[in-house]
């Protein structure tokens, strides 16, 4: 029986290769915002009663509530929750919006994601005065 010489699937990833995937990430609507993730981590957790420290929870649908996508991932559009909420909205969000008392959690993102935008607004607009007159 002849066999056939082992084949390499697993190819080095050259640069260029790297840069692809890169344009095909932005192609799909990715958007990186770190001046905004690193200040979104420094907040509290925005479920009520919570004030422990925070990560971020990327909503993945638009402000109508309309999905965006699975693999679609924009940094603007993400809230501050502590790693156990955030553990609990991803595996039990009927129990989530049970806790809240509301009846549609992306609505309730959507709230909270306008509350942080209004608060990074007014800081970054603060912090840019204070460097103007500084």
């Amino acid at each position: 029986m002849k066999r056939t010489p082992l084949r390499r699937y697993a190819r080095l990833e050259s640069h260029h290769r790297i840069r692809q995937r890169a344009r095909k990430h932005r192609d799909r609507g990715e958007r990186e915002d770190t001046k905004f993730l690193v200040w979104l981590r420094l907040r509290p957790c925005r479920v009520p009663g919570c004030r422990r420290p925070s990560e971020a929870h990327h909503l993945r649908h638009d402000e109508n509530g309309a999905a965006l996508g699975a693999h679609v991932k924009d940094d603007r559009r993400a809230i501050s929750l502590c790693h156990d909420d955030h553990m609990f909205l991803h595996n039990e969000p009927w129990a989530l919006r049970a806790m809240l008392g509301i009846d549609d959690l992306r609505a309730w993102e959507n709230e909270q994601l306008a509350v942080q935008r209004e608060e990074y607004a007014l800081q970054a607009g603060a912090h840019h005065e204070a460097m103007a007159f500084g």
